[in-house]
């Protein structure tokens, strides 16, 4: 066993604790709400309104209900309305994120005597109690409506058991750049952050017919725009013009991306794309730009990692932007 090498939980098969705000043009199998509490009136800096007395000056007011018995109500009128819907285009995000299960939970207000509309849990509280929509028990107090799919996994793979975890020093790992061009040049901070979006577009295409719908999700989601689409369907498609490359996208086998290891020396690999047909494994390693030296030292190091838990292993370096392909 002191050989083996332990994947580590990723994106794929691992839970995923994230804000509303960033799970925005994101999608996930089971979503849960664990707080559905969401202040649906949020805003406590001061406000600036206009004066009501002179409509040439803005005074800086304290935002709270009590505006409403002032000369400032029809101010305050507009700015709760603004965050109350501000506040259901947050709720919408996180409601809309699930493909197959949505799990929220709510507290039930203390007293009818409270606004209903002060946070996400009262307000969906109130809705229920008082529509008794379609799959609403009013006993149990829950919602329930439609199923979820259920995909069984046979897990063939032994535990191992771990009997130490090595670990190291982050400052042995520090390294310190001698030149700061990549730091201040606009076109070199384009190019890497072009490359890192194609590498996720990447690693969400399982077969190459799923090239229009993740482009779709990722301009849905405002990541790219059009013209970033047109682009990257553009060189995607020219990749798919070698057979070679166009087979590794072909669906076939078991496909595992962004696949994260962790060697017995403690430092973790991250694989861009392994393909896997029974005993035979081979693993892809993305890269922009020209080739450089280390490139092929990385891949074999993949194919060694691949050997060691018993696959035989190949290794490919690929080449977006000429489509290049070359064998470790």
């Amino acid at each position: 066993g002191s050989k083996r090498s332990v994947q580590l939980t990723g994106a794929l098969d691992a839970v995923e604790v994230i804000t509303s705000h960033k799970s925005k043009g994101l999608q996930y199998p089971i979503v849960f709400v664990p707080f559905c509490n969401l202040d649906m009136n949020s805003r406590s800096k001061p406000v600036w309104y206009q004066s009501p007395y002179d409509e040439n000056r803005n005074l800086p007011v304290d935002y709270k209900s009590e505006l409403e018995n002032t000369k400032f109500n029809e101010s305050y009128q507009r700015e709760f309305a603004k965050w109350h819907l501000e506040s259901l285009n947050v709720l919408y995000v996180a409601f809309t994120r699930a493909e197959n299960g949505l799990f929220a939970f709510c507290e039930p207000p203390p007293s009818k005597k409270e606004k209903m509309y002060s946070n996400a849990s009262k307000l969906l509280w109130s809705f229920f109690e008082n529509e008794s929509p379609e799959g609403w028990n009013g006993e149990d107090k829950t919602f329930a409506i439609g199923s979820i799919p259920i995909n069984k996994k046979e897990h063939t793979g032994e535990m191992v058991k771990l009997s130490k975890y090595s670990s190291n020093k982050w400052s042995a790992k520090l390294k310190v750049r001698k030149t700061g061009k990549a730091y201040y040049d606009d076109e070199v901070e384009k190019s890497r952050n072009e490359g890192i979006l194609l590498h996720q577009i990447l690693s969400e295409i399982i077969h190459y017919k799923d090239t229009v719908a993740v482009l779709d999700k990722y301009k849905r989601g405002m990541q790219i725009t059009n013209e970033d689409r047109k682009r990257y369907e553009t060189l995607i498609s020219n990749l798919w013009q070698d057979e070679q490359i166009k087979s590794w996208f072909d669906g076939t086998g078991e496909v595992k991306t962004e696949v994260v290891v962790l060697p017995k020396d403690g430092e973790t690999k991250r694989m861009d794309r392994v393909i896997i047909h029974g005993k035979k494994a081979t693993v892809l390693d993305f890269k922009n730009g020209r080739p450089k030296a280390g490139d092929n030292h990385q891949i074999r190091s993949y194919v060694s990692l691949l050997t060691e838990m018993g696959y035989e292993a190949e290794g490919y370096l690929l080449y977006l932007t000429n489509g290049e392909v070359r064998g470790a």
